[in-house]
């Protein structure tokens, strides 16, 4: 197998022994039962080393379901990734069964993020802040403030009732991730967001 990698300065490196410089570390993630967390803990251990550490990190979803894929890409993307004959079993079959050469960056998409996930870490230091400076304040102040968080956790909760009920219909009924349908809870998340922040602080 050769394997050429540009470098950003758009030196390239070839190497015939299977390996890319600068790749350094695998994790494997599996499990023969579904809905042990599979999806999840890949995921946060992507975000986390991407956000947190900085890293560059490559999820390969070899999951029949498609559920990571179908976390980090909009519906309509994924159909299409799909319907074009990129997806890593069609990578798969066309290099291992029919020994066809493949462009495999052709099967790489590259800058998606569980943006979603992510508005979930700001959510929780946006309301931690403000309850802090509820509970330095009177009585009137504190009282102020649990009311403002109890109606936010109540809108929370809620919203991601609905967003799990969407992953469970995709992942344990085959019922498709419409862009229609996840949108809405996306927009209703970006609102939650911003009441959060307009909490006094």
């Amino acid at each position: 197998m050769h394997i050429t990698w540009t470098e950003a300065d758009g030196s390239v490196d070839q190497r015939s022994d299977g390996l890319v410089r600068g790749m350094r570390n695998t994790i494997a993630v599996m499990n023969t039962k579904g809905g042990v967390g599979k999806s999840t803990l890949v995921l946060a251990i992507a975000e986390t080393l991407s956000a947190q550490f900085r890293k560059n990190v490559l999820i390969i979803d070899s999951d029949s379901q498609a559920s990571v894929s179908a976390m980090l890409l909009t519906a309509a993307n994924l159909h299409r990734l799909q319907s074009d004959g990129l997806t890593i079993v069609d990578l798969l079959v066309a290099s291992v069964l029919n020994n066809v050469a493949v462009d495999w960056p052709r099967f790489v998409v590259g800058g998606v993020s569980d943006v979603d996930e992510a508005r979930t870490v700001y959510l929780g230091r946006n309301t931690l802040a403000a309850s802090t400076m509820g509970l330095a304040g009177d009585d009137a102040a504190y009282a102020a403030v649990a009311t403002s968080l109890a109606a936010i956790s109540d809108q929370r909760d809620a919203l991601a009732a609905q967003m799990i009920a969407l992953l469970d219909g995709a992942e344990f009924r085959g019922q498709p991730l419409r862009d229609c349908d996840v949108r809405p809870l996306i927009d209703q998340a970006d609102q939650l967001l911003a009441q959060t922040r307009a909490l006094p602080r």
